[in-house]
């Protein structure tokens, strides 16, 4: 991958599409440090781009370089009030910096001006639900509605069927929760929170067996994840939120 790419930087140096698209490839292999060097490189080469910027605060993100991400995509934003990608990473980081008042406020205000964003309706809503504060019915139905609209959006984001799913357990609607992890199982078979919540809705429903099953499922993919976790962290990886 990384050849091909470095193949066609030096075929077309003046390209930034080949930037982006290496840099976005080396943080979905969770290669985030070399994502920050070709994101660097690319803001270096195209100091007006929006995306080059975005780039650089997602892999700052997820290096925690949280004030340095603030920078990026501060900057992206100034550059491009229009793109979505910046407004969301701008939220996320001062919610990641535990900033909360001015992680709402830039949620509000991206949920707000990209209302066809389903990606942000839902970060707005995971967002609302982490708050620490006591929920209000208010609050409640603001998340259901956020969701509602993120899944009529995009219908294949697991994690949207997911809080769903918790809402419909909230209001002991266990039928219509089954069906929500059972479409976010679907989507992502490995989120091990999925099975561990369709284990607990199958005990409500008095499905014994098939909760026992998704929790040896559920069991199994913890256990991945944790080991995937330690690999991290003795490489020095940084998750993202």
């Amino acid at each position: 991958m990384m050849q091909a790419f470095e193949k066609a930087i030096n075929m077309e140096p003046t390209q930034e599409s080949h930037f982006l698209e290496l840099g976005q490839a080396l943080l979905e292999k969770r290669h985030a440090d070399t994502a920050l060097e070709v994101a660097k490189e690319a803001v270096k080469r195209f100091p007006a781009s929006s995306l080059a910027r975005s780039l650089q605060g997602s892999a700052e993100l997820s290096t925690s370089r949280l004030t340095d991400a603030t920078q990026s995509y501060t900057r992206a934003v100034e550059l491009d009030p229009k793109d979505p990608k910046a407004a969301l990473g701008l939220a996320l980081t001062y919610w990641n910096a535990n900033q909360v008042t001015e992680a709402a406020k830039f949620f509000a205000e991206a949920a707000r001006k990209f209302p066809d964003e389903a990606l942000i309706q839902l970060k707005y809503a995971i967002f609302l639900t982490n708050l620490p504060e006591e929920e209000t019915p208010e609050r409640e139905a603001q998340i259901k509605a956020l969701l509602k609209r993120s899944e009529q959006l995009d219908n294949s984001i697991a994690e949207t069927h997911f809080n769903l799913g918790n809402i419909a357990v909230k209001e002991e609607k266990y039928q219509e929760a089954l069906r929500e992890f059972e479409a976010a199982a679907k989507l992502d078979p490995d989120l091990s929170k999925v099975h561990f919540a369709m284990a607990r809705v199958y005990r409500r429903l008095g499905r014994e067996d098939a909760a026992v099953k998704e929790t040896q499922i559920h069991n199994r993919l913890k256990a991945k994840e944790e080991q995937d976790s330690e690999a991290d962290a003795a490489i020095g990886a940084h998750p993202s939120r």
